[in-house]
């Protein structure tokens, strides 16, 4: 099945994380929207339904905002769906209810924090790198816009030379 990400991910040189790929079919992502009462932005449907459960092999970081040359924070995994992992979308999700308004999913792990997605409101579609434990009463305080978009986000992932 090619997917539009094929080449970005074999650039970061992607693995699965939990052994065998899980692909989804579009009836699996409809659920999981359900289930959270939101639509997923088209291109990260389109990333999800290949690359849930992964990660780039080695230090894989996503670019500066203003200045795609430079490099800015680290990607560790991205979540997928599969009940019950510890990596599973709407588990995350629960598990940062009570601290991240629910129009914004978690959708990657990274050092000290959340690569998380926002699905309604003027910034719908937005990325933000966000720190969970930095304890600010308004959530929004902690986050910084990483991408305007998914699809500028992950077209950022660079796997950075040792």
């Amino acid at each position: 099945m090619n997917n539009k990400y094929d080449p970005i991910m074999q650039k970061i040189n992607y693995f699965c994380i939990i052994g065998e790929p899980v692909l989804l079919q579009a009836d699996d992502i409809r659920r999981f929207e359900k289930a959270i009462g939101f639509i997923l932005p088209v291109d990260y449907k389109t990333f999800l339904a290949k690359y849930g459960f992964t990660a780039g092999r080695g230090d894989t970081r996503f670019g500066n905002l203003d200045n795609p040359t430079q490099e800015e924070s680290s990607v560790d995994v991205f979540y997928g769906l599969k009940a019950d992992d510890s990596y599973d979308l709407l588990g995350v999700r629960e598990s940062f209810g009570d601290i991240l308004p629910a129009h914004f999913l978690p959708i990657a792990t990274s050092p000290g924090g959340q690569i998380v997605l926002c699905l309604s409101g003027d910034d719908q579609g937005r990325v933000y790198w966000w720190p969970p434990h930095r304890g600010s009463p308004d959530p929004y305080d902690d986050l910084e816009l990483i991408a305007y978009n998914f699809d500028t986000f992950v077209r950022s992932l660079r796997t950075r030379e040792e």
